[in-house]
C-alpha cells in the first residue's frame, strides 16, 4: 500500500515516466519458523527478500519472475541502467530479464555467514531447485526447494553429486576450499571506517 501511494505521487508530480524505482530489503524476517529467530540462517524465512521494480521502458506491469537472483545483481543492474561502469561489480545485471529480452529460470544466489548468533562460519548457494547450506563441521544440508518449500528434509545424502557439484561453485567464487577461512567477513584488519572514527577521534 505504501510502495503504491509513493508511485502514485511520482506520478502525480509529472515524476513517473524518468523515475526507477526498486523496493528490496537486506534480510528475510524469520519470526520463530523453524524456532529460530532474526536473520542468522540460511532458511528461506531469512534470505528471501522482496524484489519490487518499476523501471518505465523497461518492466511491464504485472510480470513476476523466477529467477534466483541476489543484490549484487541488483547493485550490477542499476549501475547498468545508470549508464555507470560495473565491469567490477560481482552479480548479473537483471535488465535483459526485465524487459523481456532474456528467458526466465536459472539464477544463483550465494549468503555466507559469520557473525553474532554463529558458532562457525556458513556458507549457502541457491541454484535452481537446490539449496546446499555448508557449515564447518557440520553435516551438509541440501534442499529441494521445488517438492520440499519450507526446508524440512535434508537430501544431501540422496544426491551427493549435487552437494559435490554446488560445493565446487562456492569454492570457485572464493577462490579457496571449503572450509574457507571467511576473508571476505572476518579479516582482522580495520575496516575503513573504524579508521575514519579513530581519525575523528583524535581530531577532537
Amino acid at each position: 500500500e505504501k510502495i503504491g501511494q509513493m508511485v502514485d505521487a511520482l506520478d502525480y508530480l509529472g515524476l513517473g515516466d524518468n523515475t526507477v524505482v526498486i523496493y528490496v530489503a537486506d534480510h528475510g524476517e524469520q519470526l520463530g519458523e523453524k524456532g529460530l529467530w532474526y536473520k542468522c540462517g540460511f532458511y528461506d524465512a531469512s534470505t528471501k527478500i522482496p524484489f519490487l521494480v518499476r523501471w518505465p521502458g523497461v518492466t511491464s506491469p504485472g510480470s513476476r519472475f523466477k529467477r534466483v537472483t541476489s543484490l549484487l545483481d541488483v547493485v550490477k543492474t542499476v549501475l547498468e541502467g545508470a549508464g555507470a561502469d560495473s565491469e567490477l561489480c560481482h552479480g548479473s545485471s537483471l535488465l535483459p530479464l526485465l524487459s523481456g529480452e532474456e528467458s526466465d529460470g536459472g539464477g544463483e544466489a550465494i549468503c555466507d555467514y559469520y557473525a553474532h548468533g554463529s558458532i562457525a562460519p556458513g556458507r549457502s548457494i541457491r541454484q535452481g531447485r537446490f539449496k546446499l547450506n555448508y557449515y564447518h563441521g557440520e553435516r551438509p544440508e541440501l534442499f529441494d526447494l521445488e517438492n520440499d518449500p519450507e526446508e524440512r528434509r535434508n537430501v544431501a545424502g540422496l544426491h551427493p553429486e549435487i552437494v559435490s557439484e554446488r560445493r565446487g561453485d562456492v569454492e570457485a567464487v572464493l577462490g579457496q576450499p571449503l572450509p574457507g577461512r571467511m576473508v571476505e567477513v572476518c579479516d582482522p584488519a580495520p575496516a575503513p571506517m573504524t579508521h575514519w572514527l579513530e581519525q575523528r577521534l583524535r581530531s577532537n
